[in-house]
């Protein structure tokens, strides 16, 4: 009998930044403070944010719906903070896919990456979103080019 393919697991592996420090890098682009996202954890799993709900991410009036385009931002966030966590290093992002399971309703969003493969020339995250009752409303995973000439050390 056929299983199917495999379905690949993350490796475990220890991030390089704390918290203190993830949240350091993350306060430094204007965008994420804008946005209000705060580094909840961070550990072999992967790394947690929040995104607390303002009123101006509103993307239907009638449905009282979040905007689409502020959840795949916190995917790409949340992606984009676990590969800096695991790496100690900043990438710009490749390629990414936003799947959206539910709308999402007034109030905070938690984000959970992780880290798939951590390679010499590319990074692959995946992300989940859930809303303040824990329900999954998105997913995502993106791709970073970390043999790209801009990707900096964090420190």
């Amino acid at each position: 009998m056929n299983a199917g393919p495999a379905i690949a697991t993350p490796s475990v592996r220890q991030p390089i930044l704390t918290q203190e420090q993830l949240t350091t890098y993350c306060q430094r682009i204007p965008f994420n403070v804008h946005l209000g996202i705060e580094v909840l954890s961070v550990s072999a799993i992967g790394v947690q944010l929040q995104l607390p709900w303002q009123a101006l991410f509103s993307g239907s009036a009638a449905r009282g719906h979040m905007h689409g385009g502020v959840i795949a931002t916190l995917v790409d966030v949340a992606c984009g903070m676990t590969m800096v966590a695991f790496t100690g290093r900043g990438a710009p992002t490749v390629d990414m896919r936003v799947d959206f399971h539910r709308g999402v309703t007034p109030g905070d969003l938690r984000a959970e990456g992780r880290a798939l493969r951590l390679g010499k020339s590319l990074a692959v995250v995946d992300a989940s979103i859930f809303d303040s009752t824990g329900q999954l409303v998105a997913s995502g995973r993106a791709v970073f080019s970390t043999a790209h000439q801009d990707a900096v050390p964090v420190a």
